[in-house]
């Protein structure tokens, strides 16, 4: 049985084709527009094609010509549309024009004809509504049914499905075949907190992974300094998976820390694990005080949602240093051998994508790796 395929939409750094590559399917495409996530995605994914394109510019006649694929059925089309119209984080502006992009997805869609489509975005979406008053959710439901693709959304927490990190993001998951529901995967984790204890649920389940499960093994490193090699040996089996791509001569790549100004080096001193900013002396804060800012992992804990201002918000457990884009790969579940491209960091409202900001737009690998293998399960599978 050949492997299914996938094409990947605003593709960013390749997260969801990195879980779909794992679960079995073949990558076909990556398309995007920034340069340095194009970059990303062809390093880590040479064996697909790519375009770096607008999509709202982009013809699909122009895809299918790049893609080649005969009259093959492309089995999945997956994308995260860029959310920050939805993000409770923004000024969730209805007419927003990126609210719109999922319009020039579902075009593409409809011209591909794929079995599956796949659609990520924040939970923030599913409470907003259109200048009509309808829900969000509804009129990109509503979309996908003319073109003929029944859907279902559930919101996923990614620390429940293996990835040491409390990301939550909605999926919308759809299809054209007429053979029931797809239906989302079940957790896998669980997470202190949860609706129910580790001793309550099936002996399958699994404690969630922290941020001591997936760091600890990585060099300490202060302000300033990078290190190749690994701290220590694997201490567990995430470490494991993190790097059983990795032989023993192969370099870490992208674990440098950030050269921080003394001042910023002393307020994270007195920073704990689990605090912010604020916990800081007020001669080591800065003017204007976040408490989203500086916050310090807990080591055993899955770690606060990593977002493209991962650099600024969140801090390693035990250094007093801002994580690295290797550690942020981690908490992504990203392997060691996946390496990220660019500058490291730029200044915000440059036309790059930093390697941090990459990591932090992705869809975390192994939540993406569930969710294709639920797919495969659903169709592929004899």
């Amino acid at each position: 049985m050949s492997k299914p395929v996938v094409v990947d939409y605003f593709s960013g750094p390749g997260g969801l084709a990195e879980g779909f590559s794992q679960a079995g399917f073949k990558t076909l495409m990556g398309i995007d527009f920034d340069e340095n996530s194009a970059e990303t995605f062809k390093k880590n994914h040479p064996e697909a094609k790519y375009i770096r394109a607008d999509i709202s510019e982009l013809d699909p006649k122009d895809v299918l010509d790049e893609l080649d694929y005969g009259e093959n059925e492309i089995d999945v089309i997956v994308g995260g549309p860029p959310c920050q119209g939805f993000s409770i984080a923004g000024d969730r502006e209805q007419d927003d024009e990126r609210n719109e992009l999922f319009k020039d997805y579902a075009r593409h869609v409809e011209s591909l004809n794929p079995k599956f489509v796949l659609m990520e975005n924040v939970p923030g979406m599913l409470s907003m509504e259109t200048s009509e008053g309808e829900p969000v959710i509804e009129e990109i439901r509503e979309h996908f049914s003319d073109i003929g693709y029944r859907t279902e959304y559930q919101v996923l927490k990614a620390s429940n499905f293996g990835v040491p990190q409390n990301r939550e993001r909605v999926f919308v998951l759809g299809t054209r075949l007429d053979d029931g529901n797809i239906g989302f995967p079940g957790r896998t984790h669980i997470v202190d907190g949860d609706d129910q204890k580790l001793t309550e649920v099936d002996s399958d389940m699994k404690r969630a992974v922290t941020v001591g499960d997936a760091l600890s093994d990585l060099t300490s490193l202060k302000a300033g300094e990078k290190s190749s090699d690994y701290g220590a040996k694997p201490k567990n089996d995430y470490q494991r998976m993190m790097r059983e791509n990795m032989s023993s001569s192969s370099e870490v790549k992208n674990h440098d820390a950030v050269n921080h100004r003394d001042h910023i080096v002393k307020r994270f001193e007195h920073i704990p694990q689990g605090g912010d900013m604020t916990d800081a002396p007020e001669e080591h804060q800065p003017s204007k005080v976040y408490s989203s800012r500086n916050r310090r992992l807990k080591e055993d804990h899955p770690s606060y949602t990593v977002t493209s201002h991962v650099l600024d918000e969140l801090i390693h457990p035990w250094d007093d240093r801002a994580i690295t884009v290797r550690e942020a790969a981690r908490l992504q579940s990203f392997p060691d051998d996946y390496v990220f491209t660019g500058e490291r960091n730029v200044f915000h409202g440059s036309d790059e994508t930093s390697q941090y900001e990459q990591v932090g737009n992705a869809v975390p690998v192994l939540l993406a790796k569930s969710i294709a293998e639920r797919i495969i399960e659903h169709n592929f599978e004899d």
